[in-house]
């Protein structure tokens, strides 16, 4: 499904930085939450790192030129530990999403 939405938005000349976020991050929660089983196996976990840096690397509009973590602190996507842990705790705790969100910019 990333790959995707990777394919629909283009590096130049593609929608605005701020519908690249709301694309990005709507599929990326749904992933996250669909495949968080999946991260406990080492091989899967490297595999969906590898997709989230895409992800972010496109949403930005960027190459390969800048590091790894950039392009993610850039969109805004959490690493993917911290994404499932935090949908955990909005729903288990219903705590208000901006309490959580800046809990978990806290443990980045």
């Amino acid at each position: 499904m990333i790959s995707d939405l990777i394919r629909l938005i283009p590096r130049v000349r593609g929608p605005t930085l701020e519908k690249r976020k709301i694309l990005g991050s709507v599929t990326y929660q749904f992933y996250y939450t669909v495949h968080s089983e999946a991260l406990k196996i080492e091989n899967w976990r490297n595999k969906i790192k590898s997709t989230q840096k895409n992800l972010a690397r496109r949403i930005c509009g960027i190459y390969r030129t800048l590091s790894k973590e950039a392009p993610a602190v850039f969109t805004g996507l959490f690493p993917n530990e911290l994404l499932p842990k935090r949908r955990i705790e909005i729903y288990e705790k219903k705590k208000a999403k901006k309490e959580i969100r800046e809990a978990t910019k806290e443990n980045w």
